[in-house]
């Protein structure tokens, strides 16, 4: 038994899905003919936008079994064998809607209260045509748009916006015990909680779409602000929204300032970086590479009494 997390957001949270059964058998079978398909789960490509596949084996004894690590990384662009991989990975992407798969003790809380996709042909297509995409190395570059709250604008060139920064320090965000449990919502607003915060959950208002409205107003109700906070609220973090329209794979992801000037961000549940897509120092979050992310939505604050969950 396996469970299996298609690696392609960065605020909501990731599909996952159970294999079992013959399926499972399967899949590890064909593994075990060609080990290098199974890449490290920090390896290939870790930037915004689908990552492949991550499995986990369930079971104790049958890592050793097929000769596999107890967690590893698909057709994410680590491995010398990704032909392979990919092959593995759309099998284990067409019994994701089985019935079986869906709802099981293994997995998190599936609600879509929470930013979970519901299992469905949809999802699947979406999945798969990632998949594909990383399978040709397509780099999607920007194409800078304004969002919809209003039009962005640059708070750090208004003199009397003060921000607060950190020296940026991934380590923090990139602990084995955290990593996989904290966000870009959570990176932006520095605050680690382990619970892949959602904009407006905490609040009881979480976001009802993925669009620079409802994601940035979600935020405003956990407490971040569109304007210039006041000194009482130290620390004024400095964060910029932006937002992946679809068609097919939407989604949302954040930025925040580090003191030497340039922005740090954490897609999803990978490592804490400062670059962007295309292995850039992130100068301006608004002319980063940012792939399928390609709606600028505007710069906010995290405040003092900021509340993300």
């Amino acid at each position: 038994m396996i469970k299996v997390t298609a690696d392609i957001f960065s605020g909501r949270p990731n599909p996952q899905w159970v294999v079992a059964g013959a399926e499972a058998e399967a899949a590890l079978r064909s593994l075990s003919q060609k080990t290098t398909a199974a890449a490290a789960i920090d390896s290939g490509f870790q930037g915004l936008g689908n990552r492949g596949l991550i499995v986990e084996i369930l079971e104790d004894q049958v890592s050793s079994e097929y000769g596999l690590p107890a967690t590893f990384r698909l057709a994410g662009g680590g491995s010398p064998d990704e032909s392979h991989a990919h092959e593995v990975a759309q099998r284990l992407i067409a019994v994701m809607t089985k019935k079986e798969s869906a709802k099981h003790p293994a997995l998190a809380a599936a609600d879509a209260a929470d930013g979970y996709l519901p299992l469905n042909e949809s999802l699947k297509k979406l999945i798969l045509t990632g998949l594909e995409a990383r399978a040709g190395s397509v780099a999607t570059q920007v194409a800078e748009q304004s969002g919809t709250i209003e039009e962005a604008f640059d708070i750090s060139a208004t003199a009397t916006c003060w921000i607060e920064t950190t020296s940026f320090n991934p380590g923090f965000w990139n602990d084995p015990t955290h990593i996989g449990r904290n966000n870009c919502y959570n990176y932006a607003t520095n605050r680690r909680t382990d619970t892949f915060a959602q904009p407006g959950r905490a609040s009881g208002h979480m976001y009802s779409h993925i669009n620079c409205a409802d994601v940035g107003n979600g935020a405003v109700s956990d407490g971040g602000t569109f304007s210039c906070a006041p000194d009482s609220q130290k620390p004024r973090w400095y964060m910029a929204l932006v937002i992946a329209p679809g068609p097919g794979f939407i989604d949302y992801h954040w930025y925040r300032k580090a003191t030497q000037g340039f922005w740090g961000h954490k897609p999803g549940g990978t490592a804490a970086r400062n670059v962007d897509n295309a292995g850039h120092i992130v100068a301006d979050p608004r002319t980063a590479n940012r792939g399928p992310y390609t709606i600028f939505c505007r710069f906010m604050f995290a405040q003092k009494k900021m509340v993300v969950r």
